[in-house]
């Protein structure tokens, strides 16, 4: 219910990147970057994974479905890595 009400309740500006273990998940090389994307929100879920549901909800809202790789982060461990792979794709240590 707290997810879904927070893709519903969602107000924030920018692209939307859930962070997701298993089917359906792309690798982060193939999110593509524009100029114009200025901020982001990033979804982590549990360790098991986001659900099925929540998934298609939100690919359903535009949210792109990424992979960390193969490794099962704990979610303490995840957001901190989401974020310090995100800021290097967006050339943030250059």
């Amino acid at each position: 219910v707290a997810f879904e009400r927070f893709m519903e309740e969602n107000t924030r500006p920018g692209r939307l990147i859930m962070f997701n273990i298993g089917e359906g998940s792309r690798p982060l090389d193939s999110l593509l970057i524009s100029s114009e994307d200025k901020e982001y929100t990033i979804l982590v879920g549990p360790e098991s994974g986001f659900s099925r549901s929540e998934i298609e909800l939100a690919g359903a809202k535009g949210a792109a479905i990424l992979s960390l790789g193969k490794r099962v982060l704990r979610t303490e461990n995840a957001g901190p890595t989401a974020v310090a792979l995100m800021m290097n794709l967006l050339g943030e240590f250059k």
